[in-house]
């Protein structure tokens, strides 16, 4: 490798003041870039500032610099490419995962077929992104040190995602008034030192949090996992002092605790593995399953408008509510196209912020921005045409086609990484401090919608001047807040009540006596009934007089009509696809807005006794968009809906804003 030029090497020491390697719990952004959805395996690769640690794309490198204010900046630029694996260097795709995350090295793979990635790596001094190839033994040490440590580091994206999969660990009640006795011991920080007092057994150690007994845990079915020396402590102390911590767990941000008390047996289970290796095995026996139309010829779609969010994992109910926010222009244009001018006014952590973690979800999903990485290269035959054997994502785009569409099929794949994003920075934002949303668990969508509503009208009321807001300009909610009034009359005494309420979602039950299509039902499960018998009585067909004319007898359903048919259990050992009930929604609005008559109601104007009266709803007032949460009890399922409505959508909901007193 050719010697740097001193006049380089000048530029690389300029940049050097304030560098240092990042620390065990330094937040490093090394596969997102803060703006947007860029990667190091898109087509600019990744610029990693050396002194934030804070990834950017290509597009937004002389931002970063400029929002740093140093006359130098040194970052690293990492470029990666992912090509087909050797065949003989044979990859195991059946390796067991090591880590709780989706998609990343470790983790739990989604890509489909195992890929080789070629990283290459450089250093860039800005301004005038001038680049070094590294390694580079000429560069000076401290600046190969931080190069490395970064590169070595773990990433945000790894953490973020291992700490959403974090199993919820309940507080001992001997935890409060934990006793802690004077035996003079203390215990060496090198592991190398650390033995069982009992056996002298180096592996699977828990020290007594109460008398500093360092024991081995218990044995296994098989044999493994320790000899049970520190439950044996426990039991010879009288069982006062149950609880142990297991020694190489211990971090600023947690360890793993667990009590020998018999009344907390329930609160995990001890073994040789951490907590994180356990969640690692109950996530490798749980099937994730995509939801499609079943059925249905569908052609995938990629480009502004286009756009998907990955499931990272339960994850469906905030990607839910993201489409339905910025398929509203009124988002778009509040959040999209001024989306320069708040990444410029971004504080240091842009992470931090959910104005601009809203202007990069937007500017992905309005715009397209996917930071998708190039389509590998067609071979070419003699006239120019991609030949049979190329990947159909670069056929796609060799032929000036749409490579989404070309790639097709369920899960990842090319077409898969061009036409959607993950967005993990902003469910860490927005769940973090809630108890639930910041795990990965299921959530409901309606609560979800309710909570990022209010944190987005927070951020919205604290930065006006960055949205480019007047003192008067509605904040996010208002585009979905309206009040709904009751009207309440005595019937004894003819008084009427009113009460209003403000809200941002209407919730509705689904009136299933309304469906259009009841009698389609009542059929369906009429023969849902029947094969149940056939099951129950090991038969193949249900023969009640003579079929139909042009039933089916191995169709697995019935014709329509008032006569007999016959039924089997099932085709080709699957059932027959669910018959739902269509209700539709001026239906449920009006069943929402019908008078109800209450028969225990506690009337003032009658002196406080019990009387009949009747209720309606209204709207009182009407939003820009409607958001309605509809529920509705489909036997055995319970089945919910968010819907978003403009104004003029339904004649019923027009109805149901009139009306007089």
């Amino acid at each position: 490798m050719a010697a740097v030029d001193e006049a380089v090497l000048a530029r690389v020491r300029a940049g050097m003041r304030g560098l240092s390697p990042p620390g065990h719990h330094t937040k490093v952004y090394k596969e997102e870039c803060m703006y947007s959805f860029d990667t190091p395996f898109s087509a600019g690769g990744l610029y990693v500032n050396l002194k934030t640690f804070q990834g950017v794309g290509s597009d937004f490198l002389d931002l970063d610099h400029e929002k740093g204010g140093a006359p130098t900046t040194l970052y690293l630029h990492e470029a990666w490419t992912k090509v087909p694996a050797e065949e003989e260097a044979p990859i195991d795709s059946g390796k067991a995962p090591a880590k709780l995350a989706i998609g990343v090295e470790g983790g739990f793979n989604t890509e489909g077929p195992k890929m080789t990635v070629v990283k290459d790596h450089s250093l860039v001094v800005m301004p005038g992104r001038l680049r070094v190839a590294l390694p580079c033994v000429d560069l000076p040490e401290l600046v190969n040190n931080v190069v490395n440590a970064v590169m070595a580091h773990e990433s945000v994206t790894a953490q973020e995602t291992v700490a959403a999969w974090e199993e919820e660990r309940r507080v001992s009640k001997y935890a409060a008034a934990l006793e802690q006795l004077d035996t003079g011991r203390r215990i060496s920080p090198n592991p190398k030192d650390w033995r069982c007092d009992e056996t002298g057994a180096t592996e699977n150690l828990w020290l007594n949090l109460s008398t500093g007994h360092i024991g081995s845990g218990r044995q296994n079915w098989d044999g493994s996992g320790g000899n049970g020396a520190a439950l044996r402590h426990f039991e010879a102390t009288g069982g006062r002092y149950p609880l142990v911590v297991k020694l190489g767990t211990i971090t600023p941000s947690g360890a793993d605790v667990y009590s020998y008390a018999p009344d907390e047996d329930d609160m995990m289970e001890k073994t040789e593995k951490t907590m994180a290796e356990l969640q690692v095995d109950l996530n490798m026996r749980f099937e994730f399953d995509a939801i499609t139309e079943a059925g249905a010829h569908l052609v995938p779609l990629s480009g502004p408008g286009h756009v998907g969010l990955v499931n990272l994992g339960n994850s469906c109910y905030m990607n839910s509510c993201l489409q339905v926010l910025f398929a509203l222009p009124e988002l778009a244009r509040r959040y999209v196209g001024p989306a320069g001018a708040i990444f410029r006014s971004a504080p240091a952590d842009p992470a931090t912020d959910l104005l601009t973690q809203m202007a990069k979800v937007g500017a992905a999903l309005v715009e397209g921005r996917t930071g998708a990485p190039p389509p590998p290269p067609a071979p070419m035959d003699a006239d120019g045409a991609a030949t049979a054997d190329a990947p159909a994502s670069a056929a796609a785009a060799a032929a000036g086609g749409n490579a989404a569409a070309a790639g097709g099929g369920r899960g990842g794949g090319a077409a898969t990484q061009t036409q959607s994003v993950r967005p993990l920075a902003f469910k860490t934002l927005v769940g973090r401090g809630h108890h639930e949303f910041s795990s990965a668990r299921q959530q409901d969508a309606a609560e979800y919608w309710g909570h990022l509503l209010e944190l987005v009208g927070r951020a919205e009321h604290a930065g006006k001047a960055r949205l480019g807001l007047g003192a008067d300009d509605p904040l996010l909610q208002a585009l979905f807040s309206f009040a709904t009034e009751d009207r309440t009359q005595c019937l004894e005494t003819g008084a009427v009540s009113y009460r209003r309420a403000t809200t941002t979602n209407l919730a509705l039950h689904v009136p299933l006596e309304a469906a259009v299509n009841a009698a389609d039902v009542e059929r369906y499960r009429e023969r849902q009934a029947k094969r149940q018998k056939l099951r129950d009585s090991s038969a193949t067909a249900y023969i009640g007089a003579a079929p139909l004319e042009g039933a089916e007898g191995s169709g697995g359903g019935a014709a329509g009509g008032g006569g007999s048919s016959v039924v089997t259990a099932s085709e080709g050992g699957k059932d027959e696809p669910p018959v739902l009930p269509v209700v539709p929604f001026d239906a449920v609005l009006s069943k929402w807005a019908a008078p109800e008559v209450l028969d225990d109601y506690r009337s003032a104007a009658a002196g406080g006794r019990r009387v009949q009266a009747t209720r309606r709803a209204r709207f009182a007032t009407f939003p820009p968009c409607l958001t309605v949460v509809a529920a509705s009890e489909v036997p055995p399922l319970s089945l919910g809906y968010m819907y978003v409505y403009a104004r003029e959508d339904t004649d019923a909901a027009k109805a149901a804003a009139g009306g007089g007193a």
